[in-house]
């Protein structure tokens, strides 16, 4: 959905909140998680952990939060399948 929204506005980040060991990322974690998963988009670290923060108590895997053009967290979903390309569309 990146290559085919990016245009409109659609910014995709994956961010590790911890490496494989529950430890924080390094920069080596994001890189190794690109290439395993043959990730385009920028993968961060969340060595602050400011992604718990806004995450109102979920932790599956994958979570998906969609941020508005106001920087608002619109949405927080758990889970392989839980937002529609609807949902992102939306917000466009």
């Amino acid at each position: 959905m990146w290559t085919e929204y990016g245009d409109d506005g659609l910014v995709v980040l994956t961010v590790l909140t911890t490496d494989a060991d529950g430890n924080v990322p390094t920069g080596s974690d994001c890189r190794g998680w690109a290439q395993a998963y043959g990730s385009s988009h920028p993968v961060l670290a969340d060595d602050a952990g400011f992604s718990h923060a806004v995450m109102g108590g979920k932790y599956g895997y994958p979570l998906y939060m969609l941020v508005d053009r106001g920087m608002v967290v619109n949405t927080l979903a758990e889970g392989e399948g839980s937002i529609t390309e609807e949902d992102i569309v939306s917000l466009l």
